[in-house]
């Protein structure tokens, strides 16, 4: 029997269905990450599409994207980030993935959404490069600071082949002072809790100098990173006379056969890189203190807050020694929106991972 399209709805059945195609292909997926990315979505939309059996009642494959509210060229518009893409091992062969794409990509356009983009990895890059009009963005801009000397060399030496015994004896040396930042009379560093206007001033100034970027306002900031069901977030600002100059959101957590503090998210007012900086500091000093082994940034070369990172001792990370595979591409949805396909026009951080 011939398989038909769905167009997802934002309900629990719908949900449970396409976790449902998930867990029986060995990759299952948290019923409230699930929940919270196509229930709690603050743009109020939905786009997944679902391959049905109608004989089967089965899903036999499903695309899907997370919509958000961009910024390309100083306008707001819709766009959308390539999350999630599956077919059931029992009906691979038939060119779902491409289908669904391609009927989701339809769609989209049709709802008003601009752009699509993702950061496939290193099996279904060859897919959205080759067979769905992306255009290539890479790479991933990975950055990285060594927090202790230890790990960096054993994954190092890992992935280069090198016999295990250069590092073995090695101790794990810490590479950062773990006492706290000290900021100059007339500013402090405070702890966030909450997500509210301070936020949104710092990114409006910020983004004066970005072209393409995800609208990082406090309304997704909340959901990103407050509601998110599965990862806990910290939040540090710098205040100058009452005012938020730099902030920085990270976490740490076990991956990659140690401990990683992610730098989520820094953002400062133009001129501010200083202040910057010290706020990166404190969150490299905390993480540090919580175990991490190293701490990870996604930063493009040309973006206003480079400086910062640059400043406290983080370089690129090498694609060879990359702990996995990943791409980073685009496509525009709608007429008009070519900055999407020229990587010197986009901002990117960890906040537009769908995994950290």
């Amino acid at each position: 029997m011939s398989l038909t399209t769905h167009a997802m709805e934002a309900t629990e059945a719908d949900v449970a269905r396409l976790g449902a195609l998930f867990a029986e292909n060995d990759d299952p997926k948290d019923a409230r990450a699930l929940r919270w990315r196509y229930l709690e979505n603050p743009t109020g939309r939905v786009f997944v599409d679902l391959a049905i059996d109608p004989g089967a009642d089965t899903v036999a494959g499903a695309y899907c994207v997370s919509p958000a509210r961009f910024r390309v060229g100083g306008k707001k518009v819709l766009g959308v980030q390539s999350i999630d893409t599956l077919t059931d091992a029992r009906y691979r062969g038939r060119g779902l993935f491409q289908k669904l794409a391609r009927s989701c990509y339809d769609r989209c356009a049709e709802g008003g959404a601009a752009l699509v983009y993702g950061f496939p990895n290193g099996n279904s890059a060859f897919g959205f490069f080759e067979r769905l009009g992306w255009t290539r963005l890479d790479p991933v801009p990975f950055l990285i600071r060594p927090l202790r000397a230890r790990y960096v060399l054993e994954r190092v030496t890992e992935r280069l082949g090198a016999p295990a015994w250069l590092t073995e004896r090695l101790p794990q040396a810490p590479l950062l002072a773990t006492a706290d930042v000290a900021p100059p009379r007339g500013q402090e560093i405070r702890v966030e809790t909450e997500f509210g206007d301070g936020f949104d001033a710092v990114w409006e100034a910020f983004a004066g100098d970005v072209d393409v970027a995800l609208e990082r306002d406090q309304g997704y900031l909340r959901w990103r990173f407050t509601a998110n069901p599965i990862g806990r977030y910290k939040t540090l600002a710098l205040y100058e006379r009452g005012e938020m100059i730099a902030y920085v959101i990270f976490r740490v957590a076990d991956k990659h056969g140690g401990r990683v503090g992610y730098v989520m998210e820094l953002l400062h007012r133009p001129g501010r890189q200083a202040e910057a900086r010290l706020v990166l500091r404190q969150a490299l000093v905390e993480s540090a203190r919580a175990g991490a082994d190293v701490a990870l940034g996604w930063c493009l070369d040309a973006s206003p807050n480079r400086a910062a990172y640059r400043g406290e001792g983080f370089v690129t990370l090498p694609e060879r020694v990359r702990p996995i595979e990943l791409h980073f591409g685009a496509r525009h949805l709608a007429s008009g929106q070519t900055a999407v396909c020229n990587r010197r026009s986009w901002y990117l951080s960890y906040c537009d991972s769908d995994t950290v």
